[in-house]
């Protein structure tokens, strides 16, 4: 069985006269059509897809009465199909029948639908929708069928293969005012953290001030697939998408596509970067013209192989379900088509009211689906394994491990052994906390598990101090316990706005990220929760010291800082804390 076929649709012209070329891969034939088409209409400029699906269908069907009722899955049929009828007419139908009895009978894996639009009309069309109404239904969804839309100029050929395993940089951004709505990082972690348990993966994670800085930073870990997810949008007149990612203390920083293209040239990232994931509204609208046009365009004009972006408005929770179930099928099989198709069909399960599942766009520049090569288990994989589900479970665990220590005592990844077990306990303990928290209903308890959740976290804290004094600040496992520990502590003062977890949080930020400025914001949060209370007072004076000393910081802050910790100086002496007497000569005078 071949693994796949290819028919390809490249449409140009002007509304509302197109020209259709279509020729397939396998070379059994071509077509060439004009359409007299007026595609205006079909233009998605709606925030939503359900708003686009119920505006286009009413303006088609006019005569409907208001008494008729009709389902948005009902509506998106209808659409898909006329959509359909539109371009897989004559031979273009024929050579897709063609190739359909070929996938039909296993002997192709996929049959590939791709469109190579050339106009702003055609792109801002939800061709997502295409629906055959002979059997196949949505074209999208139907398993071994993918739709893609492909941009055929630009360089040479694009290969999506990754070398060994494809190393990807989850990128959060959620500056200042901007907050991601329903958003919780460790379910947005936990499918990537799982594809990095099973080896498939390295997984490094850009999260808070200075974006594009973090991802500069980590260029030199060859990125293969970046992941973004933040707000973005159309803000301006340039007709180009911007991402809204964070500058110097977390300050809005609006980065235009073409800025983030040209980056990814000047770090040498354009021949690395085989996948670019963006879950932000909006990414995968905009113009044919890679200079001021949609993400998946000026990417792919750039040679990026594949890039996925969403259409229209999608809800915080549709994203992360989409990207854990995409996640999920790519540890499996390697496909990003394939992957991609799994999840519209989960989404569309479990959304069942909505089309939100083909808000989803995917732009390829090469005709090959494989990113992830997925190989037998090799043998230190065996070991790992043997190590996580052990055949005697009765065995001590403590036995188990000083068993396969001794026979890998010759062996380059001996020193696997402890920190796999380090991390199963961790996970085990982590398990253990969510279920807790999910069982446990009463108050009293919950605030009994927030504070265990801040006494794990300064656990934490010590342990990710140690990795950083041996030069493991960059181990995959380091980052998966520093969202971890931010997590725990927020799940902490969700519970329980109690000053101590504020500094449990600070020394987190002061200690690990060396961010003063982020663990001032916190020890403010735990002064005005407990102003009695002198801990926070200390810190922030510490703290505040600290980016007067170190910090590249202007005339007015020093003076705003210096301020602060004089009236924080006061208020310990004013609760009778006796004053360092440098901070008191220095800050307090003759006071």
């Amino acid at each position: 069985m071949r693994d796949s076929a290819r028919i390809e649709l490249a449409i140009k012209g002007e509304n509302p006269i197109w020209e259709l070329q279509c020729t397939t891969s396998d070379g059994t034939g071509g077509a060439t059509l004009h359409i007299n088409w007026n595609a205006t209409l079909w233009q998605a400029y709606d925030e939503t897809i359900d708003a686009w699906t119920e505006r286009v269908y009413k303006e088609i069907n006019p005569e409907n009465t208001p008494n008729q009722t009709i389902s948005l899955r009902e509506m998106s049929r209808q659409l898909g199909r006329m959509l359909f009828e539109k371009i897989i007419i004559d031979g273009v139908n024929a050579l897709f029948k063609q190739l359909w009895k070929r996938l039909e009978s296993r002997d192709i894996r996929e049959l590939q639908i791709a469109l190579d639009l050339k106009s702003d009309v055609l792109v801002n069309i939800p061709w997502e929708l295409l629906f055959d109404p002979d059997g196949i239904g949505f074209l999208a969804t139907f398993p071994g069928i993918a739709l893609v839309r492909y941009v055929s100029t630009g360089s040479a050929y694009a290969s999506l293969v990754c070398e060994g395993r494809p190393r990807l940089l989850a990128t959060i951004a959620q500056p200042n005012g901007y907050p991601i709505q329903d958003y919780s990082q460790r379910t947005y972690l936990a499918p990537l953290q799982s594809l990095k348990r099973q080896n498939k993966i390295e997984l490094s994670v850009a999260s808070g001030e200075k974006t594009m800085d973090q991802i500069k930073m980590l260029k030199s870990r060859s990125i293969n697939i970046l992941d973004i997810i933040s707000h973005g949008g159309f803000y301006g007149d340039d007709g180009e998408f911007y991402f809204m990612f964070e500058g110097k203390k977390r300050i809005p920083e609006r980065v235009a596509i073409s800025t983030l293209r040209g980056r990814l040239f000047e770090w040498g990232l354009t021949e690395q970067v085989k996948l670019v994931f963006v879950k932000s509204c909006f990414s995968g609208a905009g113009s044919a013209d890679s200079l001021a046009g949609n993400v998946g365009t000026a990417l792919a004009q750039l040679n990026v192989p594949a890039v996925i972006g969403m259409r229209f408005r999608i809800a915080t929770a549709v994203a992360l379900d989409l990207s854990r179930e995409f996640y999920r099928s790519l540890g499996e099989h390697g496909l990003v088509t394939q992957a991609l198709r799994e999840a519209r069909q989960a989404v569309n399960q479990t959304y069942d009211r909505t089309v939100d599942w083909a808000i989803p766009t995917l732009t390829m520049r090469c005709s090959d689906s494989k990113l992830i090569e997925i190989s037998d288990v090799s043998d230190n994989l065996a070991i790992y394994t043997e190590l996580l589900n052990p055949q005697n479970p009765s065995e001590g665990y403590d036995t188990r491990i000083s068993s396969l220590k001794r026979r890998l005592a010759s062996s380059p990844i001996q020193d696997e052994a402890k920190s796999i077990r380090h991390e199963l306990r961790h996970l085990e303990r982590k398990q253990d906390m969510d279920l807790k928290l999910e069982r446990t209903k009463n108050l009293r308890q919950r605030k009994n598990l927030a504070y265990d959740l801040a006494v794990w976290v300064d656990e934490i804290i010590g342990d990710l101090r140690t990795e950083l004094n041996h030069g493991r600040g960059t181990d995959q496992f380091f980052h998966e316990m520093c969202c971890d520990a931010l997590d725990f502590i927020d799940r902490s003062l969700e519970i329980d706005r109690n000053a101590r977890y504020y500094l449990v949080r600070a020394k987190f930020e002061s200690e690990i990220n060396n961010n003063y400025e982020k663990a001032l914001i916190s020890c403010r949060a735990a002064i005005d929760n407990a102003p009695g209370f002198e801990e926070p007072y200390h810190q922030f004076v510490d703290y505040a010291e600290k980016i007067i000393q170190e910090a590249n910081v202007s005339d007015f802050v020093a003076k705003q800082l210096k301020r602060e910790i004089t009236n924080a100086l006061k208020k310990l002496k004013g609760i009778g804390v006796r004053i360092n007497e440098r901070l008191a000569h220095e800050y307090l005078g003759n006071l």
